[in-house]
């Protein structure tokens, strides 16, 4: 007699073996826990540099571009208004502004891009407008936006600001507020730009030129081995790109400009310039060596547990097969005894109804029958035997509706046939256990009222059977695994009984007829379950 014939030593044996195991593993872990302890927060304290690295360089980047963007307007194109000082006197006409107001822009000189000048009076919202005319989106923003984002603090700290249009030909518009000595804004004075659009010299310069990253570690590296550059609009539209390739990074920082319409700059570390800005080197791998050895006494219990396996697995086949047969014998004496209630009780109404239940008393019979020679079969052979034969599915399936459809009434529920002629090269007693056992199926977990169809149609060189229900359903991520012995897709408030291999019989009664299952869903919500199986040729065996 082996151990695991009893119930009690073998659960002895499991925690023996279970204690064993779990000196052995624990041995490993407990050295392995200091060396993992300190790879990680070695990762977690250059993580960190990294990453403060990358946001002072997105810091220092922002910084100098919003310099350089202030050195073109309040400097240059907006300095005879003097928008640092409290404004005096009547307002300059827009001519106050030269007609090239930034002189450094690429598109200064352009005949294709016409700069036209605009003051806005506030609160009056008179509008002077020289140069050209302002498309219907540039209108809106000076009409609408940029009256309000003059009067808030934020401009005026500034002076100036940007404002990015979102059409296809990209421009933006430059402005600055006027304020007298109480800080009321009088005016707004603009005019358009092609900045951070068509020119992006001063992202570029930044990037090429200024040093964001210490010079002393990145002496002699070219500025795509330290980092990555992305400058984009507050929509995600891209401004500037370097380089084009952008490759792997190990730390991201990211800025705002908010005097830039809130352009947001992104730079990215690459891993040469991450070695010289960590201390002592980024670690070298992510797991400690201290692992290997843990690995290898999971391998050496995996070993022990095999080894015990071999062991349990005749008891563990031997119970399978014997839920197997329960669950097919089960079916068809819940039939014979469901009929003999009904003679027993005298509820037939007519001698035709009582022939036709002794007619399902021997049908089911005759099957538990054969199913106690498929026992034989498989005690001899381990697997089930079946006759492939020329088999009407149409018959089959309206046979299978009517064994199973008193066990549909108790729950008032019906079975509807939608059956074309068919004929398939099948065993037809297995056929018929695949039927009953997916109507069983529906029956158990479908709606009471519930109508299940079982459909039959040729579709080629195949025959197309469903049985479909009005119930649950099958999730698509658990179908692959209901076809599993003894796997049973529970859910709360469920208490429907199964041993979950009905579905495992279908399966495996389908391949062995050269067939295939598929489950699909319904448009009620439901499940439908298909097999198909090859169509009868003349020549199937």
């Amino acid at each position: 007699m082996f151990v695991t014939d009893r119930p009690g030593l073998k659960g002895l044996r499991m925690i023996l073996v279970g204690v064993t195991l779990a000196m052995i593993v624990g041995g490993a872990a407990l050295a392995l826990r200091d060396a993992f302890r300190s790879a990680r927060e070695q990762r977690v304290a250059a993580q960190r540099t990294l990453d403060a690295y990358a946001h002072f360089a997105s810091y220092l980047f922002s910084t100098r571009v919003y310099l350089m963007a202030r050195e073109r307007t309040v400097l240059q194109a907006f300095v005879k208004l003097g928008p640092d000082d409290p404004w005096s006197g009547p307002l300059p006409p827009v001519t106050v502004i030269p007609a090239i107001p930034d002189t450094g822009e690429a598109c200064a000189h352009s005949k294709s891009f016409p700069i036209y000048r605009f003051r806005l009076d506030l609160p009056s919202g008179a509008l002077s407008v020289i140069g050209g005319t302002p498309s219907a989106e540039a209108m809106h923003l000076i009409r609408d936006s940029i009256p309000k984002l003059a009067v808030s603090p934020p401009v005026a700290l500034w002076h100036f600001g940007y404002l990015f249009l979102q059409s296809k030909a990209p421009e933006a518009i430059a402005y600055s507020p006027v304020r007298d000595s109480t800080g009321r804004v009088l005016a707004v004075y603009g005019y358009r730009s092609c900045y951070g659009t068509y020119d992006v010299w001063d992202f570029m310069v930044v990037h090429r030129v200024a040093r964001i990253v210490p010079p002393f570690l990145t002496e002699g590296m070219p500025v795509d081995s330290i980092m990555t550059l992305s400058v984009t609009d507050a929509h995600g539209r891209p401004l500037y790109v370097a380089p084009a390739r952008r490759g792997a990074v190990v730390a991201t920082g990211t800025d705002t400009i908010a005097q830039l319409s809130d352009i947001i700059v992104r730079i990215g570390l690459r891993p040469r310039v991450a070695e010289r800005l960590v201390v002592g080197g980024m670690p070298a791998s992510r797991i400690p060596d201290s692992f290997f050895v843990l690995v290898g006494s999971i391998i050496l219990a995996l070993a022990t547990l095999a080894m015990l396996r071999r062991e349990f697995k005749l008891v563990e086949s031997r119970e399978m097969f014997l839920a197997n047969v329960s669950h097919e014998l089960r079916t068809p004496l819940q039939h014979i005894l469901l009929f003999v209630q009904i003679l027993r009780l005298k509820r037939t109404r007519t001698d035709e109804e009582r022939e036709k239940a002794i007619e399902v008393i021997e049908t089911e019979t005759h099957r538990l029958i054969r199913l106690a020679d498929n026992v034989l079969g498989v005690v001899r052979t381990n697997r089930p035997r079946v006759v492939i034969t020329a088999v009407d599915a149409s018959a089959i399936a309206s046979r299978a509706a009517t064994l199973c459809a008193p066990l549909a009434q108790a729950r008032s529920m019906t079975i509807e046939v939608d059956a074309t002629p068919a004929t398939a090269a099948a065993d037809p007693e297995s056929l018929q256990q695949i039927l009953v056992n997916l109507i069983d199926n529906a029956v158990k977990y479908g709606p009471n009222g519930q109508t299940i169809w079982i459909g039959v149609r040729t579709d080629g060189n195949e025959v197309q059977i469903w049985v479909e229900d009005s119930g649950p359903g099958i999730p698509p991520r658990d179908r692959h695994r209901v076809w599993r012995p003894f796997v049973r897709l529970d859910t709360p408030g469920d208490a429907t009984a199964g041993t979950g291999i009905g579905l495992t019989i279908v399966r495996e009664l389908v391949d062995q007829m050269n067939g295939r299952a598929e489950i699909y869903d319904t448009a009620g919500g439901g499940a439908r379950i298909s097999i198909f199986l090859p169509r009868w040729n003349g020549d199937s065996q």
